[in-house]
């Protein structure tokens, strides 16, 4: 296993990483509790495109409560419409790494909470 299996990853391509700043220190914790890893990188770009990376680990998808991984992805989404409000557009792509099979969940929050959901399930 690899340590991209247990990690779930945020990369901000361009401006706005401080509105993703406090996301893996909130869930840090619950993260350590369970041999697991959270981060945030920074990556640039023109300054009026931001691009946010998320990379769900097989592991923390099948570690992690399904109401938790909501919940993360809640304040995700909360942190994008922060940035959007102060002036900073944001696209977004979200993807599970099952191995070395990427799974993209798309941009939509309730897709893409219906698409966890629905792993999860598979992975119990």
């Amino acid at each position: 296993m690899n340590i991209d299996d247990k990690y779930l990853s945020i990369k901000v391509i361009g401006p706005g990483k401080e509105f993703f700043q406090e996301i893996p220190q909130e869930n840090k914790k619950e993260f350590s509790e369970n041999k697991l890893y959270i981060g945030i990188t920074e990556g640039f770009s023109a300054p009026e495109i931001t691009t946010v990376m998320i990379t769900i680990g097989g592991s923390v998808l099948t570690t992690l409560a399904a109401h938790y991984l909501i919940k993360l992805i809640d304040s995700i989404f909360a942190a994008k419409k922060h940035a959007k409000d102060s002036g900073v557009s944001i696209t977004m792509n979200i993807t599970i790494n099952n191995g070395d099979q990427y799974i993209n969940l798309g941009s939509d929050i309730e897709e893409i909470k219906q698409k966890i959901i629905k792993a999860k399930s598979k992975s119990e």
